[in-house]
Formats: structure tokens, sequence, C-alpha cells
């Protein structure tokens, strides 16, 4: 089957002839020198550190992306994520700062207690309401 543009990647992708609707995204290349960088955003439970961390596990490095992390976490209490999460990848790992601007190969993990969003390549905290 020939390689196909998706909407969502703008990269060859190929289905198999096992399985036609199946996409394999082809591995990630560096960031376009002036293009925009990929962002991925992962969202998690508050039971999701496992899945998280089998993720980094196998992720290749280096991605040319940035990866940002929002996982439910206690309002109240510290949270080590940051520290659990720098075991099992190359990635830097960073807790969010609000105006943080986002770079490639690294990990943002959203702190307790706070909103996040991205806007103008920069990391957007807010208290929740």
């Amino acid at each position: 089957m020939p390689d196909q543009e998706t909407p969502q990647t703008g990269r060859g992708v190929k289905a198999t002839r096992e399985h036609p609707r199946s996409w394999a995204v082809l591995p990630p290349g560096p960031p376009a020198a002036n293009g925009p960088m990929r962002v991925v955003a992962i969202g998690a439970s508050s039971g999701g550190l496992e899945a998280c961390t089998k993720l980094l596990d196998v992720l290749p490095t280096p991605t040319g992306m940035a990866f940002v992390l929002v996982q439910h976490l206690d309002p109240t209490h510290p949270s080590l994520l940051v520290e659990l999460l720098a075991e099992h990848t190359a990635l830097a790992v960073l807790q969010a700062v609000d105006g943080m601007t986002i770079m490639p190969e690294h990990l943002y993990v959203i702190p307790p207690g706070a909103y996040l969003a991205i806007s103008g390549g920069a990391l957007r905290l807010s208290k929740p309401t």
C-alpha cells in the first residue's frame, strides 16, 4: 500500500496488508528548522504512574518533541512525580511553572492543585475554580 499523509501528523504513514486500517506512524525526525515543534500531551488518572513509566521506558530519544503530562494529583500534597519519572527517561523532567517556555526533549509535569494550558509556546498555570 502506498504511503499516505494524515492531517494529524503530516508525515507519511503506511497501513499493512494484514491491518489495512491500522496506521503505523513513521519514526519521529528532528523538528523542522523553522517549523512548529511537536508537543505530545498525556492525560492520566491518579493511578496512571505505571502506564507513564512504561511509555517512558520504551520512548526512543531524541524525539524532537516536548511532552506534557497532566495527571490527577492530590492538591493538598507535594508530588514526587518528577523524581519518579526522571528515572525512566533521558528527557529533562520538570514540574511546570507558569510562563515556562516549552522545549524539545523535555517532559513537563503538572503541579498539584493547578490547571495547565499551553499558549504562545509557553506553559500557563491557573488555580482551579
